[in-house]
């Protein structure tokens, strides 16, 4: 039997499980893997606007990965810490700066707090805790969230890097439209793909692709 999972925090807190049997993805998620490939500068050429992309002055995927790392550490911070915060279904425009696509780390802790339902917790406690997790050797990439960063860019295309509707950038659309730019090479060019067929070597004739 072979599983993959999701690498998470694991790389970074060095505990991932040895097994040859059991393979983690080249980045934190798989979301991760299609943002960080070409399907991004696919996407963003079909729906985003080049006038506004050039006028943002940035590169699109590094300022997603600078933004979305402040959410990747608190989350971090929470897993560690066991404050038990609560990110699902939280509303990331009350703390996303839509012009600059940035984040103020107390404004999100304040809002990530209050949707937990957290109010014993101090604000900037949990700062320190965030700040002493950084470290500038980390890979962000394992780091951030997929669901974060597609939060962030469905954001960003309404406004900073394009026109659209915000019904016709929904997380969920973008996440799906990612998939289907995301070509077969992309894969083969991955550390997974390779795991992968190490694995068909090792338990033939067993094979996944």
């Amino acid at each position: 039997m072979l599983a993959i999972v999701y690498a998470d925090f694991t790389i970074l807190e060095g505990s991932v499980h040895i097994s040859s049997n059991l393979l983690i993805t080249d980045d934190h998620d798989l979301e991760i893997m299609l943002i960080k490939s070409p399907a991004l500068d696919k996407l963003l050429r079909e729906i985003g606007s080049e006038e506004k992309i050039l006028k943002f002055g940035k590169d699109a995927r590094k300022a997603l990965v600078e933004c979305g790392k402040i959410i990747g550490y608190l989350r971090w911070t929470s897993l560690k810490h066991n404050l038990n915060l609560k990110f699902e279904e939280l509303t990331f425009s009350k703390f996303i700066e839509q012009k600059s696509l940035t984040i103020n780390t107390l404004t999100l802790i304040q809002v990530v707090k209050n949707h937990s339902q957290k109010p014993a917790l101090v604000d900037k406690e949990v700062e320190k805790l965030l700040n002493a997790l950084q470290n500038p050797n980390h890979d962000l990439w394992h780091v951030c969230c997929g669901h974060d960063l597609i939060c962030i860019l469905s954001i960003g295309l309404c406004k900073t890097l394009g026109s659209c509707n915000t019904n016709d950038v929904k997380p969920e659309v973008l996440e799906r439209e990612l998939r289907l730019a995301y070509e077969e090479s992309y894969f083969r060019s991955t550390q997974l793909y390779i795991s992968i067929q190490n694995w068909e070597k090792n338990n033939s004739p067993y094979q996944i692709f």
